[in-house]
Protein backbone atom coordinates (compact mmCIF):
# COMPACT_ATOMS: atom_id res chain seq x y z
CA UNK A 1 0.00 0.00 0.00
CA UNK A 2 2.81 2.40 0.84
CA UNK A 3 4.45 1.85 -2.56
CA UNK A 4 1.16 2.58 -4.34
CA UNK A 5 0.93 5.97 -2.63
CA UNK A 6 4.46 6.85 -3.71
CA UNK A 7 3.71 5.89 -7.29
CA UNK A 8 0.41 7.71 -7.34
CA UNK A 9 1.48 10.94 -5.64
CA UNK A 10 5.24 10.93 -6.17
CA UNK A 11 7.95 11.51 -3.60
CA UNK A 12 7.59 15.26 -3.50
CA UNK A 13 4.90 17.21 -1.71
CA UNK A 14 4.08 20.90 -2.11
CA UNK A 15 3.07 23.00 0.89
CA UNK A 16 1.10 26.22 0.35
CA UNK A 17 1.98 28.87 2.93
CA UNK A 18 0.74 32.39 3.64
CA UNK A 19 3.08 35.40 3.52
CA UNK A 20 2.09 39.01 4.01
CA UNK A 21 2.86 41.99 1.82
CA UNK A 22 2.66 45.15 3.93
CA UNK A 23 2.49 48.54 2.22
CA UNK A 24 2.91 51.58 4.47
CA UNK A 25 2.12 55.06 3.15
CA UNK A 26 3.47 57.96 5.23
CA UNK A 27 0.92 60.66 6.03
CA UNK A 28 2.04 64.00 7.46
CA UNK A 29 -0.47 65.99 9.51
CA UNK A 30 1.33 69.26 8.71
CA UNK A 31 0.90 68.73 4.95
CA UNK A 32 -2.89 68.59 5.30
CA UNK A 33 -2.88 72.36 5.92
CA UNK A 34 -0.83 73.19 2.78
CA UNK A 35 -2.41 73.44 -0.64
CA UNK A 36 -1.07 71.24 -3.43
CA UNK A 37 -0.43 74.29 -5.63
CA UNK A 38 1.98 75.67 -3.00
CA UNK A 39 3.91 72.41 -2.92
CA UNK A 40 4.01 72.33 -6.74
CA UNK A 41 5.38 75.90 -6.75
CA UNK A 42 8.14 74.91 -4.32
CA UNK A 43 9.09 71.97 -6.56
CA UNK A 44 9.33 74.25 -9.60
CA UNK A 45 11.60 76.61 -7.66
CA UNK A 46 13.91 73.76 -6.63
CA UNK A 47 14.04 72.37 -10.19
CA UNK A 48 15.12 75.84 -11.46
CA UNK A 49 17.92 76.02 -8.88
CA UNK A 50 16.35 78.85 -6.92
CA UNK A 51 18.55 78.96 -3.84
CA UNK A 52 16.48 81.29 -1.63
CA UNK A 53 13.95 78.78 -0.35
CA UNK A 54 13.49 78.87 3.39
CA UNK A 55 14.24 75.89 5.62
CA UNK A 56 10.51 75.55 6.22
CA UNK A 57 9.92 75.33 2.45
CA UNK A 58 12.60 72.67 2.08
CA UNK A 59 11.05 70.73 4.98
CA UNK A 60 7.65 70.84 3.28
CA UNK A 61 9.22 69.52 0.05
CA UNK A 62 11.00 66.73 1.91
CA UNK A 63 7.77 65.67 3.62
CA UNK A 64 5.89 65.82 0.33
CA UNK A 65 8.42 63.59 -1.39
CA UNK A 66 8.52 61.18 1.55
CA UNK A 67 4.72 60.87 1.54
CA UNK A 68 4.84 59.74 -2.09
CA UNK A 69 7.20 56.83 -1.35
CA UNK A 70 5.49 53.71 -0.05
CA UNK A 71 7.43 51.42 2.23
CA UNK A 72 6.88 47.81 1.19
CA UNK A 73 7.98 44.83 3.24
CA UNK A 74 7.19 41.15 3.17
CA UNK A 75 6.74 38.99 6.23
CA UNK A 76 7.05 35.22 6.37
CA UNK A 77 5.26 34.05 9.55
CA UNK A 78 6.89 30.62 9.42
CA UNK A 79 10.45 31.94 9.64
CA UNK A 80 9.49 35.27 11.30
CA UNK A 81 11.62 37.11 8.72
CA UNK A 82 10.94 40.60 7.40
CA UNK A 83 12.26 41.42 3.95
CA UNK A 84 12.02 44.18 1.37
CA UNK A 85 12.37 41.52 -1.34
CA UNK A 86 9.32 39.61 -2.56
CA UNK A 87 9.22 36.08 -1.17
CA UNK A 88 9.28 33.65 -4.08
CA UNK A 89 7.97 30.11 -4.29
CA UNK A 90 10.30 27.13 -4.58
CA UNK A 91 8.31 25.79 -7.50
CA UNK A 92 6.34 27.26 -10.41
CA UNK A 93 2.58 26.72 -10.58
CA UNK A 94 2.79 24.95 -13.94
CA UNK A 95 5.10 22.30 -12.41
CA UNK A 96 2.61 21.49 -9.60
CA UNK A 97 -0.13 19.89 -11.69
CA UNK A 98 0.85 16.31 -10.86
CA UNK A 99 1.78 16.92 -7.24
CA UNK A 100 -0.13 17.09 -3.97
CA UNK A 101 -0.54 20.61 -2.61
CA UNK A 102 -1.14 20.78 1.13
CA UNK A 103 -2.67 24.05 2.27
CA UNK A 104 -1.36 25.04 5.71
CA UNK A 105 -3.95 27.73 6.32
CA UNK A 106 -3.21 28.44 9.93
CA UNK A 107 -4.09 31.37 12.13
CA UNK A 108 -0.89 33.20 11.27
CA UNK A 109 -0.12 36.63 12.61
CA UNK A 110 1.17 39.60 10.68
CA UNK A 111 4.10 41.76 11.84
CA UNK A 112 3.90 44.65 14.23
CA UNK A 113 4.69 48.05 12.68
CA UNK A 114 7.14 48.81 15.49
CA UNK A 115 9.46 46.03 14.33
CA UNK A 116 10.21 47.70 10.96
CA UNK A 117 13.38 49.79 11.08
CA UNK A 118 12.40 52.23 8.30
CA UNK A 119 9.16 53.11 10.05
CA UNK A 120 10.92 53.56 13.40
CA UNK A 121 13.45 55.89 11.79
CA UNK A 122 10.74 58.04 10.20
CA UNK A 123 8.87 58.23 13.53
CA UNK A 124 12.08 59.35 15.27
CA UNK A 125 12.70 62.07 12.67
CA UNK A 126 9.14 63.41 12.32
CA UNK A 127 7.62 62.54 15.70
CA UNK A 128 3.89 63.01 16.08
CA UNK A 129 3.59 64.69 12.66
CA UNK A 130 3.75 61.35 10.83
CA UNK A 131 1.34 58.45 10.74
CA UNK A 132 1.09 55.50 8.38
CA UNK A 133 -1.72 54.12 6.29
CA UNK A 134 -1.30 50.36 6.24
CA UNK A 135 -2.43 48.04 3.47
CA UNK A 136 -1.94 44.29 3.97
CA UNK A 137 -2.17 41.73 1.20
CA UNK A 138 -2.02 37.99 1.75
CA UNK A 139 0.14 36.17 -0.77
CA UNK A 140 0.93 32.50 -1.11
CA UNK A 141 4.22 30.72 -1.63
CA UNK A 142 4.71 27.09 -2.48
CA UNK A 143 7.53 25.09 -0.90
CA UNK A 144 8.67 21.69 -2.07
CA UNK A 145 9.38 18.88 0.40
CA UNK A 146 10.56 15.31 -0.13
CA UNK A 147 8.31 12.72 1.50
CA UNK A 148 10.30 9.81 2.79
Amino acid sequence: MKNNKKLKFGKEMIVKRVVFKNVYTPIFNSLKKIEKSSIDALEVLVENNFSFISDKGLEVLEKSRTSKENIVCYYNPRTKEISTEKIESDIKEKDMKSMIVVDTEENVENIDMDSIEDLKLLKEVYGEDISFEKKVEREFVYEKFDRN
